[in-house]
């Protein structure tokens, strides 16, 4: 484990390696905890549009089968 020796060296790579993917671990928790904080609520918005289309389109389609009703 002197310095210059291959242990010593893996030793301090294995060091730079644990600080790297803990930076970059705490970096994607956040990024996840952010993505969920934008996009909540939103299965709630698409469940209103997709309510308006329907019934936007029952009410163009209505008119006009009505114009075909015997």
């Amino acid at each position: 484990m002197a310095p210059g020796d291959s242990n010593w060296a893996f030793s301090q790579f294995d060091t730079a390696l644990g600080k790297t993917l803990g930076i970059n671990q705490r970096a994607f928790d956040g990024a996840v905890e952010q993505g969920f904080a934008d996009v909540k609520g939103v299965e709630v918005a698409a469940l209103l549009v997709a309510a308006l289309v329907i019934g936007l389109t029952f009410a163009g389609l209505h008119a006009r089968l009505r114009e075909y009703a015997v």
